[in-house]
């Protein structure tokens, strides 16, 4: 039984987010052809403002308000006969897709806000750094005025709206409000108990610190770090191994916010933790952000792999801690931002050094105890060294001949004979000779042999206990090699340095090499946690924002150039900022001070308000309360959660997706994710996920209606709801499943469905099951 269609809910498909869904997919598939910035409009078109679309281009208007599906642009990216596809090359990825049809189907509202970032935006770049490129609002120093209180964010966000004439929505109800506020911070619903004992005294100040200090903050708040550094526990590529030790760093990151580390120490330790502090455990777990990026075991062309390798962890440090999409000027300055070719292969140069370190003693007990195994199993590993000895040769001799004869050269050379990057390069080429080693056993011909091998491995790892290891990272010595920046057929190392734009902070990095390391990093995280700097603290307190509210004071909260948006509140983003600052960058008080807000607080649903959804559709001026779908990772744990199976247990190795476990706990591969965390838009591990882009689609209705997962725990949510002593069944069934009391008319739906079979379990599970289905599941009001 099907009780979808008798519940009445007051919750619809939240609108499109222009500024941080629809914006950017134009700007990556539509503007190089149709725009003004690219200088180019293909057919007569371009798709960079309002008008541009109303107009069209030689065909007509491109957009149909009678008729949103007969547009032509709608017809163009559904690739329908009779008008030319769009993109021509390929079709939109099914996320795009879905997200510029939702937007077409609405309408197409371009905000006011919207539109003078994309339409003054063309030109090219060339020369170096003007004094009109350091004036850019980003590069300012942040002000001296600091706001830390619910009370002076309401003021700036009042202020705003005063100006157009507006009001805030009324205080949204204090059940709404409770399960808003339970998922933003721990990304859990209230339980019953929670819910009922809110209702009898609904302190707000109460409930957040509550929710603060619960150990689940630092599992819902740590996965917006591991979004944005591209966290994954495989390697990624065609074999897609297994890391059986990534998850040590996903707990460090998870610990780190339920301490409350300040941020500036959470970032020096993830990028030069062994630098900093040498002698400190913890460094060796916050490394493993150096060692997230894809590998690929077979690649054979060393070199190349090592520098993307460099690249990438240059680009993800860029995008996350600085705002800044450096990666555009790899190869050339960058079109539009004052960010130079040159910049890019300084801030690599920090990187230059970097060495990948496995199996390393977690601490000293680790230690000691492989120490007193390797005393203990000399002998029988003496022996097997014996026997695999002239193995391990043709081993080599095989795994060697697959290598460029440049890195059959490096593999051949004594390593002590080689220089920096050379080792760097022949220690990636390395690893996959070792991979044959460990495949020894079934490439040796002669069976007795063979038989010999495996079962002395086999006595040995019968002996062998688990030991605390983790893979992480270093330098390959105190003297490294500079990249090489070759320009206009002229070729030059480019040292250490900082964005040309930003050399107000003064340039020189101040770099001190170790013993055993060159001390650059330790250099680039000192610069990055300056208290004086101007993108760091601000970027970081602009995703805290949007992690509350849905949307950055700066919507493009990985692009702070000319070409991302503007602050819709500046003064708010600077006195937030100085704050954070002042306050020694600690994340819970400022959530703190997000959440206790009266903006935070407002009712999300505001059908009174048709002006304000005109002229500002995407609620950058927050007139109502933020409104958002749950999660991928949310909607899982909030089915299991209401049926009470959620094992709520927390850290160690991640778990298979059979296991109740939270989310965040779950195996994390790149190639094969969760069918259901796919279909919700989880971040898939390859790239630095600043906000996920939620879509509508069949695949979440069908896997929600017939996956195995809602149906099970929906018998479960029937039998805890019909045990004795339970409470009203209906009640008790809304407070598992929304972590609210049912509203009248929902109420009402579902008593009526289960009218005259009181106690039947099949009739209950098929009413819960219909609430999993349902908005007022999947989205915060």
């Amino acid at each position: 039984m099907n009780l979808a269609p008798l519940i009445v809910l007051a919750t619809l498909a939240a609108p499109v987010d222009f500024g941080r869904e629809v914006l950017p997919l134009l700007r990556e598939h539509c503007f190089k052809c149709h725009s003004h910035e690219s200088g180019k409009s293909k057919g007569g078109l371009v798709v960079d403002s309002p008008g541009g679309l109303s107009k069209g281009g030689d065909n007509g208007p491109a957009t149909d308000s009678g008729k949103p599906e007969n547009g032509l642009l709608m017809r163009a990216i559904r690739r329908q006969a009779g008008v030319e596809a769009m993109p021509p090359a390929h079709p939109l990825p099914p996320r795009a897709l879905a997200i510029l049809e939702r937007w077409l189907m609405e309408g197409a509202p371009w905000p006011k806000s919207a539109a003078a970032t994309t339409t003054a935006k063309s030109g090219t770049r060339s020369g170096g750094i003007t004094e009109a490129d350091r004036a850019w609002w980003a590069f300012q120093p942040v002000g001296k005025q600091a706001i830390g209180s619910s009370a002076g964010i309401d003021s700036e966000i009042s202020k705003a709206l005063a100006a157009k004439g507006w009001t805030r929505a009324p205080k949204a109800d204090d059940s709404e409000w409770l399960r808003r506020v339970s998922f933003d911070l721990t990304g859990l619903p209230p339980s019953p108990a929670e819910a009922r004992e809110f209702a009898a005294n609904p302190d707000r100040a109460a409930a957040v610190d509550r929710l603060l200090s619960s150990p689940h903050f630092g599992e819902k708040w740590g996965r917006f770090w591991l979004d944005l550094v591209r966290y994954a526990e495989s390697d990624g590529y065609r074999a897609d191994d297994y890391r059986p030790t990534a998850w040590r760093y996903r707990d460090w990151v998870v610990s780190a916010f339920n301490r409350d580390m300040p941020y500036d120490r959470f970032l020096r330790l993830q990028i030069a933790g062994d630098e900093l502090e040498p002698d400190n455990p913890e460094s060796l777990l916050a490394l493993g952000y150096l060692r997230l990026g894809t590998y690929e075991f077979n690649q054979r062309d060393a070199f190349t792999q090592w520098n993307a390798i460099l690249e990438d962890i240059t680009d993800v440090t860029a995008d996350a801690a600085l705002g800044l999409g450096l990666a555009c000027a790899r190869c050339h300055d960058h079109k539009y931002d004052p960010l130079l070719q040159r910049d890019y292969h300084a801030l690599k140069s920090f990187f230059s050094g970097l060495a990948w370190i496995d199996d390393v003693p977690l601490d000293a007990a680790a230690a000691s105890k492989i120490s007193a195994w390797r005393k203990e199993t000399a002998p029988r590993r003496e022996n097997l060294d014996k026997i695999e000895a002239a193995h391990r040769k043709t081993a080599f001799r095989d795994a060697r001949a697959l290598f460029p004869p440049e890195i059959q050269k490096l593999l051949d050379a004594p390593r002590e004979a080689l220089g920096p990057f050379q080792k760097q390069v022949r220690d990636l080429a390395y690893r996959q000779v070792l991979l044959e080693y460990d495949r020894l056993e079934s490439k040796v011909k002669e069976l007795k042999e063979r038989e010999e091998i495996k079962k002395l491995r086999l006595e040995l790892k019968s002996v062998t206990p688990e030991f605390a290891m983790v893979s992480t990272a270093g330098d390959i010595g105190s003297k490294v090699d500079d990249p090489v920046l070759s320009k206009r057929g002229k070729s030059e190392a480019v040292p250490p340095g900082f964005p040309s734009v930003l050399d107000r902070m003064g340039q020189a990095p101040e770099i001190r090499a170790r013993a055993n390391s060159s001390g650059r990093r330790a250099a680039l995280a000192t610069w990055l946690t300056r208290p004086d700097h101007p993108l760091v603290p601000r970027v970081v307190v602009n995703r805290v924002w949007q992690r509350v509210f849905g949307r950055g004071i700066v919507a493009t909260t990985s692009d702070w150039g000319t070409l991302g948006e503007k602050p819709s509140h500046p003064a708010l983003l600077d006195g937030l900022t100085r704050g954070f600052i002042d306050g020694g960058m600690r994340i819970k008080p400022l959530v703190r001070a997000m959440v206790l807000s009266e903006t935070y607080g407002q009712a999300s649903l505001r059908p009174d308000a048709r002006e304000m959804r005109e002229g500002d559709s995407d609620n950058s001026l927050l007139w109502r309360g933020p409104r958002r779908r749950l999660e991928a990772e949310e909607v899982r744990d909030a089915i299991l959660a209401s049926s009470g199976s959620l094992d709520r247990s927390m850290g160690g190795p991640a778990a298979g997706d059979d296991k109740m476990r939270r989310t965040i706990y779950l195996k994390a591969m790149r190639n094969t994710r969760e069918p259901l965390l796919a279909a919700f838009d989880a971040a898939d591990g390859l790239q630095s996920t600043p906000q996920r882009l939620p879509t509508v689609t069949v695949t979440q209705t069908l896997l929600m209606r017939n996956g195995k997962l809602t149906a099970q725990q929906a018998a479960e949510v029937a039998k805890s709801v019909v045990k004795p002593g339970s409470g009203g069944a209906v009640d008790e069934l809304f407070l598992r499943v929304l972590g609210r009391p049912g509203r009248p008319e929902e109420a009402s739906a579902v008593e009526n469905a289960l009218a005259g079979t009181p106690g039947n379990e099949v009739r209950i599970a098929d009413a819960a099951h219909a609430l999993m289905e349902s908005n007022a599941f999947l989205y915060l009001d």
